[in-house]
Order: C-alpha cells, then sequence, then structure tokens
C-alpha cells in the first residue's frame, strides 16, 4: 500500500485533492456557460422561425382577403397588396429554409410551400379575371359555386393547417430544448457536489491511515517504552 512518511506530503496530496476540485469545478462552469449559450442561439432560432411562421400566417390571410376586396368591392389597391403580399411570402419561405436545421422542420416548411403553391395557383388564376366581370349575378353566381365553395378556399384551410403544423413543430422543439437544459444544469451542478463528497470522504480515510493510525501507534509505542515493555515494536 502507499504510504505517506510526512506531513508535508500528507498535506500536498490533500491540496492536490482540492485543486483537482476546483479545476473540475471551473470545467464544469465553463461547460454550463458554453451550454448556456448555444441553448441561447438555439432560444433565438427558434423564435424567429415562430415569428416567422406567424407573420406567413398573418401574410396568407391579408392575401385572401385581397382576392375577396378585388371580386366583390373592385378595391383598386387589391391587385398590387396581393402581389406584394406574394412577395413577403416568398421571402419568409426563403428565410424559413436558412433558418430550419432540422429535418422535421425542413419537411414542415416544404408542406407548408406545398399548400401555399396550390393556393397561390388558384388565386393567380382568379386575380387575372377583371373585378368588373364578377359583378354580374351569372357571374357572382359561377364564382361561389366553382371557386370560391370547395375549391381554393379549401386549399387556404390546407395551408392554415401546414401553418399550425410547423408552429407546433417549432414551439415542441422549444419545449425540448428547456427540458434538455433543465436536466444538464442538474447534473452540472451535482458533479461538483458529488465529487466534493468523494474528496472529503477519501481524504479522511487517506489521513486516517497515512497519519492518524501511524501516530497512534507510536505513541502506543512509547507508552510501551515508559511501561519497561521494551521488547515492543513500532513499524
Amino acid at each position: 500500500m502507499f504510504r505517506i512518511y510526512s506531513m508535508k506530503g500528507l498535506l500536498l496530496g490533500h491540496n492536490l485533492a482540492f485543486l483537482l476540485l476546483i479545476v473540475v469545478t471551473g470545467a464544469m462552469g465553463l461547460l454550463g456557460v458554453e451550454l448556456r449559450q448555444r441553448a441561447a442561439e438555439e432560444s433565438q432560432r427558434l423564435s424567429s422561425l415562430v415569428n416567422l411562421v406567424q407573420e406567413t400566417r398573418g401574410d396568407v390571410y391579408r392575401q385572401m382577403t385581397e382576392v375577396f376586396d378585388h371580386h366583390f368591392l373592385a378595391a383598386p389597391r387589391a391587385a398590387t397588396e396581393y402581389r406584394a403580399t406574394g412577395s413577403r411570402i416568398a421571402a419568409n419561405f426563403a428565410k424559413m429554409e436558412a433558418v430550419a436545421v432540422h429535418p422535421a422542420e425542413a419537411a414542415a416548411i416544404e408542406g407548408l410551400q406545398l399548400a401555399f403553391e396550390q393556393v397561390r395557383q388558384q388565386t393567380d388564376l382568379i386575380m387575372t379575371t377583371p373585378s368588373s366581370a364578377f359583378r354580374e349575378a351569372d357571374h357572382l353566381t359561377v364564382f361561389f359555386t366553382a371557386d370560391l365553395e370547395m375549391v381554393w378556399l379549401a386549399d387556404y384551410e390546407r395551408v392554415f393547417a401546414a401553418n399550425d403544423e410547423l408552429m407546433s413543430i417549432a414551439q415542441g422543439a422549444e419545449e425540448d430544448r428547456v427540458a434538455r437544459l433543465s436536466r444538464t444544469a442538474s447534473l452540472i451542478l451535482l458533479i461538483p457536489i458529488a465529487l466534493a463528497g468523494g474528496l472529503l470522504l477519501v481524504s479522511r480515510v487517506f489521513v486516517q491511515q497515512a497519519f492518524v493510525r501511524p501516530v497512534n501507534a507510536l505513541l502506543a509505542g512509547v507508552a510501551a517504552f515508559g511501561q519497561g515493555r521494551l521488547d515492543h515494536k513500532v513499524k
């Protein structure tokens, strides 16, 4: 068994043990800072994705109202606003693709784009028809039964459903991130505490074996010599 025969060596071992504890605690702290930084970046990314999803949903709804305004109210700026809204939606899709990093997010964005492309084909066709053509009763009936009733409004519903799915994926990822961060923070906190407790136990056993017991044996030997038992042996 390894023995230390001096107080200097004993104190050196004790100091090295606590120096190790300090180094490990510092490393855990640096790891915690790094994880916090990554968590902040991920939170910012997910927040950006959620904001883009919300903006896109609002723009899709506004674009739908522009179609109504163009045909039912003959609004002069409806077509211009419709195109401007389409440009914003396309720009948001490009931003979403840049922000997405996980396959589930990319798949949801692709599904949203597909749904929007289907509805855009319908609304583009409707928007190319002069609004004056729908002020006549016959054409208005055709518009309701053919275009409005089952076709492009149903496509808009699919767009909104795809939008909600992407929103759910982003929010679910945020909840998973918070849960992982909580577990990691608990682990980072427990490691130095467990290490400190282990070092305290080891150092107590070490001091007992390396110093207390040998000194007690020496004192017992001195007492035996004082009693005249000169044949008593001390390690």
